[in-house]
């Protein structure tokens, strides 16, 4: 079985983002930390903005 808080995280977290998304039509300020935040990823800032790197996915 898996533990609540692990549940919580990768699967209610990013379901609840995805639900902001939908009813401000647009992105939260922190969108690129919470979505990908269980993935992956490196995410750089540099002259040409923002960039996300997927580096695995399991």
């Amino acid at each position: 079985m898996l533990p609540k808080e692990w549940i919580d995280y990768f699967f209610y977290q990013r379901i609840r983002v995805i639900e902001k998304l939908c009813v401000n039509r647009r992105p939260p300020s922190n969108f690129l930390v919470e979505f990908t935040r269980t993935t992956p990823a490196v995410i750089t800032d540099g002259p040409q903005g923002l960039s996300g790197s997927i580096k695995m996915v399991g």
